[in-house]
C-alpha cells in the first residue's frame, strides 16, 4: 500500500541533530548520531588538550567542544576546545577544597557544570561557552556521581538529579527551579534521567527493588512505575544509565543482570521483553551505556562482550569477540553509533581501547588510548572525539552527508526540489526507523537539520532553508546514505 506523509520540522529533535549535548549523545541517551563517523584511526583532525589523570566525558555542541581534565581531588577544570582546531578556549576550575569542576551537558551556548565536592547539595553553574564566564547559579543544587550528566526537555532546560532525592527541572536562561519531583535512586551510577516526547524516565527504588518510574515533563508529576526483575538475585548492582528509543521503546539496562524493553502506553509501562546478561567481577560493564542502532538494534555489554539484540523479542543476534582487559578494574562500555550503523566503543579500562564495529559487530579498527575512563566516543558535527590519560585527546575526522560512506551504494530513491525557502523530498523509506536529514549549501556547510523516526514506504519531506543556487540534500535511513543535489529557487 502506498504511504505519504509530510515530516515537519520537530524541534525536539533539531536542537541536538549533530550535537553531542549529553553523556549518551541526545536527550534519550540512545547514543545514536545522524553522523557518520571515520573510517580508520588515521583520520584524526587534531589531538591533544591539557594533562589529566584519566578521560572524562566530552559533550559537543556547534563548534566547540568541552570536557574535564582530572589532575587532581582539587584542580580538574572544565576545558573548551574550538573543534575546528583543537586550540584552547577556556578553561573553569571551582574554587574550594575537594572541588572538581564537572561539566555535565552542553547545549545552546551553555556549558552546564557542577562544582563536584560529593556533598549531596553541590552547585549547578552555566557557564557561557564563549569565554567561560558564569551565566548563572542555580537554586537547585544536584546530587549527583561523577559518572553521570544531566539530560534536557526540548526547549533547553536541564533535568537534573537534585539534592534530598529529588529530580530537577531546571530553567536553562535563568537557573530557576521549574519543579521537582521525588525519586529516590537504587545507587551511585544509576540516578542518570532520560527524555522523549512529554515524559522523563528514571531508575527508582532500592537495590532490592529495581523500578522504571516516569513523570510528567511539564509539571513533574509522577505517572507510573514497573517493577524490574532480578535476573541474579545478589548479583552487580545496577550503575548504568536508561534509555530510549527512537520509536519510543524505553530500555532499562542493569549490568550483568539483565536488559528489558518497556512500552509506555500512556497509562502503564508494561514490559515487552528482558534479556539476560552476565559477568563477574570485571566482567559486566560497571558505569556504562547501553545504546540503540539506525535499524533498532539494542547494544549492550555482557561478559566482557557487546552484544546486539532483536528489539522485537530481545534475543541476542550478534556478539564481539572478548574485548574486556582483563586486568583492568571494570569493563565501562560507552557507545555511539552513525546513522551508516557503524557501533563506536570504548571500554573505559586502563589499557583502554576505542573500536569501531559493523552493525553484527564485526571490528573494523581499533585505537589505544590510555585510561578513556568513562569518556566513551562523542560523534557530533563531522568528528568522532575520545579522551584518555595524559595530553591524550583525539578527535577524528569523520564524513560529511555529501562524500557519504565509501562503498555505499543507496537502497532507496530521493529526489529534491526547492522553492521559496523550502526543500522538498520524496523519498522511499526501506525500513521504519530514523531517518536523518542534512541540507548543505553549495559550499558543503550544513544549514538545516533533522532526525525523526519514520514508518516504511514513500515519503515527503518538506523543510525550511536558507540555501540559495545549488544545494545538496543527504538522506540516511535503514544504514544507507543518498545524497541529491537541487538548486533553490527564491
Amino acid at each position: 500500500m502506498r504511504r505519504l506523509s509530510v515530516l515537519a520540522v520537530a524541534l525536539v529533535v533539531s536542537a541536538s541533530a549533530g550535537d553531542w549535548v549529553t553523556g549518551g549523545g541526545n536527550a534519550w541517551r540512545s547514543g545514536l548520531t545522524d553522523e557518520i563517523g571515520p573510517t580508520g584511526r588515521e583520520n584524526i583532525a587534531w589531538q591533544g588538550t591539557i594533562p589529566g589523570i584519566f578521560g572524562m566525558p566530552v559533550y559537543i555542541w556547534q563548534d566547540k567542544l568541552v570536557t574535564m581534565r582530572f589532575q587532581s581531588i582539587d584542580y580538574a577544570p572544565v576545558v573548551c576546545h574550538d573543534l575546528a582546531t583543537g586550540e584552547t578556549l577556556w578553561t573553569r576550575d571551582f574554587p574550594g577544597p575537594n572541588s572538581r569542576s564537572l561539566p555535565i551537558g552542553f547545549r545552546d551556548g551553555r556549558v552546564y557544570a557542577i562544582n563536584f565536592q560529593e556533598s549531596q547539595h553541590d552547585t549547578l553553574y552555566a557557564l557561557d561557552a564563549a569565554d567561560g564566564h558564569i551565566l548563572w547559579q542555580s537554586r537547585a543544587t544536584a546530587w549527583m556521581s561523577i559518572t553521570e550528566s544531566a539530560s534536557f526537555a526540548p526547549n533547553g532546560d536541564l533535568l537534573v538529579p537534585a539534592a534530598n532525592f529529588k529530580i530537577a527541572r531546571v530553567d536553562c536562561t535563568t537557573g530557576d527551579t521549574v519543579w521537582t519531583a521525588n525519586r529516590v535512586w537504587p545507587v551511585t551510577g544509576s540516578a542518570d534521567i532520560c527524555v522523549h516526547d512529554s515524559t522523563v524516565y528514571a531508575f527508582s527504588g532500592d537495590i532490592g527493588s529495581f523500578f522504571i518510574s516516569a513523570w510528567d515533563l511539564a509539571t513533574g508529576r509522577y505517572k507510573y512505575k514497573t517493577r524490574l526483575a532480578d535476573t541474579h538475585p545478589g548479583g552487580p548492582l545496577p550503575q548504568s544509565a536508561p534509555m530510549v528509543g527512537d520509536d519510543g521503546t524505553i530500555y532499562a539496562h542493569k549490568p550483568g543482570d539483565n536488559v528489558t524493553a518497556l512500552k509506555d502506553d500512556g497509562d502503564s509501562l508494561k514490559i515487552l521483553w528482558t534479556h539476560e546478561v552476565s559477568g563477574d567481577s570485571v566482567y559486566y560493564s560497571l558505569f556504562s551505556h547501553f545504546a540503540v542502532g539506525p535499524d533498532g538494534s539494542v547494544y549492550c555489554g555482557s561478559d566482557g562482550r557487546i552484544q546486539r539484540l532483536d528489539p522485537v523479542t530481545g534475543v541476542c543476534v550478534d556478539s564481539s569477540l572478548f574485548i574486556q582487559d582483563p586486568t583492568s578494574i571494570y569493563f565501562g562500555l560507552r557507545m555511539a553509533i552513525g546513522m551508516d550503523s557503524t557501533v563506536y566503543v570504548t571500554t573505559g579500562t586502563s589499557n583502554a581501547a576505542l573500536y569501531a564495529l559493523t552493525r553484527d559487530l564485526r571490528i573494523l579498527w581499533a585505537d589505544t588510548i590510555p585510561n578513556i575512563n568513562t569518556s566513551g566516543p562523542a560523534l557530533a558535527q563531522g568528528v568522532l572525539a575520545v579522551a584518555g590519560a595524559g595530553a591524550a585527546l583525539k578527535v577524528y575526522r569523520g564524513l560529511t552527508g555529501i562524500e557519504g560512506k565509501p562503498g555505499t551504494v543507496p537502497v532507496f530513491p530521493v529526489s529534491a526540489s526547492a522553492v521559496g525557502g523550502i526543500v522538498r523530498l520524496k523519498l522511499a523509506v526501506p525500513a521504519a526507523g530514523p531517518v536523518a536529514v542534512r541540507i548543505y549549501d553549495a559550499t558543503g556547510r550544513v544549514v538545516t537539520t533533522v532526525r525523526e523516526f519514520r514508518p516504511a514506504g514513500e515519503q515527503v519531506v518538506e523543510l525550511p532553508t536558507s540555501a540559495s543556487g545549488v544545494g545538496f540534500a543527504a538522506v540516511t535511513a535503514a544504514g544507507q546514505t543518498a545524497t541529491v543535489k537541487f538548486v533553490a529557487v527564491r
